[in-house]
């Protein structure tokens, strides 16, 4: 059995995976479409 730290086992893998951050994912994802 290997070692994970649970925040890294866990951790959102996309922007829609976030949970409760809406406005901060509309923000990010309106940042990276001005790019």
């Amino acid at each position: 059995m290997s070692f994970e730290m649970w925040a890294e086992k866990y951790r959102p893998k996309t922007l829609d995976d976030m949970v409760n951050q809406k406005e901060i994912v509309e923000r990010l994802k309106s940042f990276v479409k001005s790019r």
